[in-house]
């Protein structure tokens, strides 16, 4: 799924920052965080990853975290592994999210535009 100078790390190898150890708690915390992102979300992985969980619960799983965010798309890249952005199918990976910003920036908008309707703050 990847170019064959990547494949392996040699092109983008570096250690691990010191920090990082410190931070293996995090998925006990992300619940707590990502029920307080109040913005909208896209969540991707690769439909091959093998560090984080996938498969067809994933998607809910991970969307229903999102409480409190006014929407939530749940994206599995078709053809890629983990690093997203350095697999065959980056080049769709980063367009999808440059189409997803700009359906964000339309709702916005849109939104900003629309007339307050009765009973909605505005």
């Amino acid at each position: 799924m990847y170019q064959p100078e990547v494949f392996g790390g040699a092109s983008i190898a570096a250690s691990s920052p010191a920090y990082e150890s410190a931070a293996r708690e995090w998925c006990y915390e992300f619940p707590e965080l990502a029920a307080r992102v109040r913005i909208p979300v896209r969540y991707s992985l690769g439909d091959h990853e093998e560090v984080w969980s996938s498969g067809p619960e994933a998607p809910a799983d991970i969307s229903s975290l999102f409480t409190a965010s006014p929407r939530t798309c749940i994206n599995e890249q078709a053809d890629s592994g983990h690093n997203l952005s350095l697999g065959h199918s980056a080049r769709a990976y980063h367009l999808n999210v440059l189409s997803f910003v700009e359906e964000c920036a339309v709702t916005r908008e849109a939104e900003i535009a629309a007339p307050p309707r009765e009973g909605r703050a505005g």
